[in-house]
């Protein structure tokens, strides 16, 4: 496992930034994966204005619920934490507009919360609202009741993460039934024939990667080669 990784899950600092799938939708005549708004997201974070971004401590051996089942992993030391629940809290608005809400009263700390979730045992779903600084992305996650679409599209967004910020974010598996975080052992030649097998079971549409950078810039670009989709698209209309 990464060491920043491991390290920051052990000493009990790390959060889980749950994200959307990304939409399919048509662009210039084309079907593509839109991650705009993760693009979004890592550009405003770039700026530390995510007041209310909503986030999950995850703690070993504790199983804890996530709000989605693939995100981001944040490194807590490097976010200004603006509220803490050990539930849900309903957050809305943002710090810097002055109209940020969440019910409940606020933790004093990430500490006091690991201490209460270690107390009780329970499944539930904690949330972290921080003001994330742009360097505190460590990973992504998927939950591990994984099926072959969500591989796929963390897949597609380890790529697009790539394209966007010229980072390869390792991809962890997280276990809600028993706390654990583990690495995706899944060597690049195995992600590509795993994704040429997905697009031909039509699991996925196409491995183009779509998103809008912040002043409005739009990309494009593709996991596999665009000869390659074209061949499944043929292959399949011709059986």
């Amino acid at each position: 496992m990464n060491d920043n990784v491991l390290n920051t899950f052990k000493q009990e600092k790390l959060l889980a930034r749950a994200m959307d799938w990304p939409n399919i939708r048509r662009v210039d005549g084309e079907l593509v994966y839109d991650f705009s708004v993760w693009a979004e997201e890592c550009e405003i974070a770039k700026q530390q204005e995510l007041t209310s971004l909503s986030s999950t401590l995850l703690l070993p051996g504790e199983p804890i619920h996530t709000y989605k089942s693939i995100g981001f992993l944040i490194d807590s030391d490097k976010t200004n934490i603006i509220h803490v629940s050990e539930y849900d809290s309903g957050s809305s608005g943002n710090v810097k507009t002055g109209d940020f809400y969440a019910s409940g009263e606020s933790l004093e700390s990430l500490n006091e919360l690991s201490k209460i979730i270690h107390s009780k045992h329970e499944k539930n779903m904690n949330e972290i609202n921080v003001n994330m600084a742009y360097d505190a992305y460590l990973g992504l996650f998927i939950n591990k009741c994984m099926s072959e679409s969500t591989l796929s599209r963390i897949l597609l967004a380890q790529r697009y993460f790539k394209l966007h910020n010229d980072l390869v974010l390792p991809i962890y598996v997280y276990d809600d039934n028993t706390g654990n975080l583990v690495e995706l052992d899944m060597k690049e030649n195995d992600k590509v024939l795993f994704l040429q097998g997905m697009i031909k079971k039509g699991v996925l549409k196409t491995s183009s990667i779509y998103y809008e950078l912040e002043k409005g810039e739009s990309k494009k670009a593709y996991f596999l080669n665009p000869i390659e989709n074209l061949e499944v698209n043929i292959s399949k209309k011709t059986r």
